[in-house]
């Protein structure tokens, strides 16, 4: 078990130190467990057969319990014959208190350990806090609070850390280390030794709620492979009836990190940030580092960022299929929960997610499109940012993903005067939020979560089209049309927002 254990902590180590997903950890030392668990089913064993044999076995004789009285009585006779060991150490003087020195030693030698190693550092502590803390600091409300109890009650801190060091890959994994005043309401403080679960310090904003009840109504309902026990009683059946106790852990873990990103601590401290000494710690202070971490998604414009690499799939055959191959196995394990194992938007996890995952097979994408959405996630959904994962694997995702789209029937023709009809009837109820050129970046798009379709980068099939004017996109500023479209008006308007859609590569000949 030892040498088990040995290898299972040099392996977790070794991918914590990577920039790879947390689950990619819990997979890599699957097999480590289960030997654990196996080597240490003969130590239960005997302890079960120890205390067996204390409940267990034929009772003593009634000569026996005589014959043991007997022996008993005459050992006393003899022990009270023994001159007392004190005549005889009478003579050493103050070696006789010995003992009373030892244990005063012990005493003193504790006291001061205690005063060194909890006062002094807790009143330092205490005076940064009262320094550094922002006044504007806001205390737990009554939901928090009760959740908090709730959270140690079923013991999630012994998974769950809530404190971010300043080791670059703590910083690189999680965002800015966590300061002493962030706590300043904690006692006790639920700061966690162990990691089996990812750190939660930063959980502010980082999942939407539908996720997080999700979550934690079963956990394997959004990430297949994982280790975090289910809490139904936290529900009244399913993830979107949560009981009061389930709302209260959901404010309190939605609560971490809040106070530090409404204070806006980070935009203080690096104005005024001096030049560190050690790697670590100028990883911690660099502005990159203080920002977003990767698992947080960033909103976009047009559901694009220029920040995002384009991950375009190879055009090599051979290698296109391998990417495929390579992806579909990367879809199933990190994407099939939501999306189902088709890409059709019908996971276990999509009944209660609002918004839907989107059916991938229902639309063309842009290698474009799909890489900020890899990249940066979908602000506004439980779409996370997967930017984490190797270049390589976004690139094989992005190809599977390709694959999935089968075209639907297109007419053979495309009348002008059709599409001469959709573009007015598109600026006069879509451009406010979808734009002129349905680029996504109208007037209202930046005040929406999830933004508004960038149809340039994104072309529905007919049907996709025709449902989502039919009955809106549930979740979305997206309504339905059918009341105030007639039916030829709406026809009018699915082709139109599918001859919109145009690549940049494409439309520069690259």
């Amino acid at each position: 078990m030892v040498t088990d254990l040995t290898i299972a902590g040099l392996v977790e180590a070794q991918v914590w130190q990577s920039s790879a997903p947390w689950i990619d950890s819990v997979r890599a030392v699957g097999s480590y467990w289960l030997v654990r668990t196996l080597s240490g089913l003969p130590i239960l064993a005997g302890f079960v057969l120890f205390w067996i044999s204390l409940v267990t076995g034929p009772k003593l004789s009634e000569a026996t319990t005589s014959e043991t009285s007997s022996e008993a009585s005459e050992s006393v006779v003899a022990f009270e014959n023994v001159s007392p060991v004190s005549d005889k150490l009478s003579s050493t003087g103050w070696l006789s208190y010995a003992y009373v020195v030892a244990f005063g030693a012990g005493v003193g030698f504790f006291a001061l350990s205690f005063l060194v190693l909890a006062i002094l550092p807790g009143k330092e502590l205490e005076d940064e806090i009262k320094r550094v803390a922002p006044v504007t600091m806001p205390m737990l409300t009554a939901s928090e609070q009760r959740g908090r109890v709730i959270y140690g009650r079923e013991g999630c801190a012994y998974c769950h850390t809530q404190q971010v060091r300043s080791l670059a890959a703590d910083v690189r994994r999680f965002g800015a280390p966590t300061e002493p005043w962030e706590t300043k309401y904690d006692y006790p403080q639920l700061w966690g030794t162990r990691r089996i679960g990812p750190d939660l310090s930063r959980e502010f904003n980082l999942h939407p709620r539908d996720w997080q009840l999700t979550h934690l109504y079963n956990p394997r309902l959004v990430v297949r492979d994982s280790v975090m026990p289910p809490y139904p009683w936290l529900f009244a059946g399913s993830p979107s009836q949560p009981t009061q106790e389930g709302l209260d852990v959901l404010a309190y873990i939605q609560s971490l990190g809040g106070a530090r990103q409404l204070s806006g601590f980070d935009r203080q401290t690096l104005a005024s940030s001096v030049q560190p000494e050690t790697p670590d710690m100028a990883m911690a202070s660099e502005p990159s580092a203080r920002a977003t971490p990767p698992t947080v998604p960033i909103a976009m414009m047009g559901g694009y960022s220029l920040s995002a690499p384009v991950l375009h799939p190879a055009s090599d055959r051979d290698d296109l299929q391998e990417e495929v191959s390579r992806g579909r196995t990367l879809f199933a394990a990190n994407c099939a929960s939501c999306h189902g194992s088709g890409g059709r938007g019908d996971g276990k996890a999509s009944a209660s997610l609002l918004p839907k995952p989107a059916n991938l097979s229902a639309a063309r994408f842009s290698d474009e499109r799909l890489s900020s959405v890899l990249w940066n996630g979908v602000a506004g959904s439980a779409m996370p940012p997967w930017r984490q994962l190797p270049t390589e694997d976004l690139r094989a995702l992005v190809a599977y993903i390709h694959s999935l789209h089968v075209p639907g029937a297109t007419p053979s023709t495309q009348e002008a005067t059709s599409l001469n009809e959709g573009k007015p009837l598109f600026a006069a109820n879509c451009a406010s939020c979808h734009g002129d050129t349905g680029a996504g970046n109208g007037p209202a798009a930046g005040a929406l979560a999830p933004p508004p379709t960038n149809f340039r980068l994104k072309k529905p099939t007919q049907e996709r089209a025709w449902d989502v004017l039919e009955n809106g996109v549930p979740g979305t500023a997206m309504p339905p049309w059918r009341s105030q479209l007639s039916a030829d008006q709406r026809r009018v308007l699915v082709e139109f927002v599918r001859s919109l859609y145009g690549p940049p590569q494409e439309n520069s000949g690259q």
